[in-house]
């Protein structure tokens, strides 16, 4: 009986093919099509505020955006947004917006002698075209940040989502639009320490609210790097260079959408964006929660 058990365990193992990066090829078309009402259903999010934990209110948010029904008004007024004006190529705030958490003196900053609204750093050539980031990095929402990345409250990626789909609605329709979605990946070392790839989380749900295809194999890391909070803004880009590669099925793409969950110097970014231009990529714009100031 034991053997017939590990005879079909054996064959269970040989039916799923697994892509090198170390995710399954296999399409999972039922999930990915009830995902939201199924995990509505087994473990709905508006029960309380997710950023406070206090009692969310009973009457129904007027705005359209989504996610402020599993967050509190007064937490959604404390986010620090990033607002107009901000670098259209980073997100860094500029001008008199925010001053306070701008690594730039307010005199290079006022007036900008740039028509594109660019910050200092982002009018050198870059192969990444833009980060969009929702928010800072800062109180109320970086502790639920962390806890999403390290702290396996990997249904917080359904909110954070939500809030970075309403991100990409405010810009005009032509900036609005993507042939397909792909996620930072994590080495294979890392995904098994972890358990799950938050990246890969938020680019599913987003899949989902944008209509973008997905596609979470076709970048692959190979090359294990070190942590990039442990190192400095000129440490990070030699740590990530070459890290990354594309799976040899991904078809030449003129607009992509890249995931993250953080942007700080965006050395990771632009390492993969130079791989994607290398294949013929014509746009690379990242999609994450939050920008980073040093």
């Amino acid at each position: 009986m034991s053997e017939m058990r590990k005879s079909n365990k054996d064959k269970s193992c040989k039916s799923k093919k697994k892509h090198p990066s170390g995710e399954s090829s296999i399409k999972e078309p039922f999930f990915s099509l009830y995902r939201e009402a199924l995990m509505e259903l087994f473990f709905p999010l508006n029960v309380y505020c997710h950023i406070c934990k206090g009692p969310l209110p009973k009457t129904a948010p007027t705005s359209a955006a989504a996610y402020q029904a599993y967050l509190c008004p007064f937490c959604i007024d404390e986010i620090p947004w990033i607002e107009e004006p901000y670098c259209k190529k980073c997100s860094i705030p500029l001008f008199e917006h925010l001053t306070e958490h701008t690594p730039y003196p307010e005199e290079i900053l006022r007036p900008l002698p740039s028509p594109k609204d660019l910050c200092p750093e982002c009018r050198a050539d870059s192969p990444l075209d833009r980060n969009l980031s929702v928010c800072l990095y800062e109180k109320p929402l970086k502790k639920a940040i962390y806890a999403f990345k390290y702290s396996d409250k990997t249904y917080l990626a359904r909110i954070f989502a939500l809030m970075m789909a309403e991100k990409l609605r405010s810009l005009p329709r032509e900036d609005q639009a993507f042939d397909r979605i792909l996620s930072v990946p994590l080495h294979k070392k890392r995904l098994r320490r972890r358990g799950y790839n938050q990246a890969d989380l938020l680019a599913k749900y987003l899949s989902t609210e944008l209509k973008i295809p997905y596609d979470p194999g076709a970048l692959i890391r190979i090359k294990e790097t070190r942590t990039m909070n442990q190192l400095s803004k000129s440490q990070r880009s030699p740590n990530v260079r070459d890290a990354f590669s594309l799976s040899k099925s991904f078809p030449k793409t003129e607009k992509i959408l890249l995931i993250d969950d953080i942007y700080t110097t965006g050395a990771t970014a632009k390492a993969i964006a130079a791989c994607l231009k290398s294949h013929g990529t014509g746009h690379i714009t990242m999609l994450s929660i939050a920008r980073v100031m040093l």
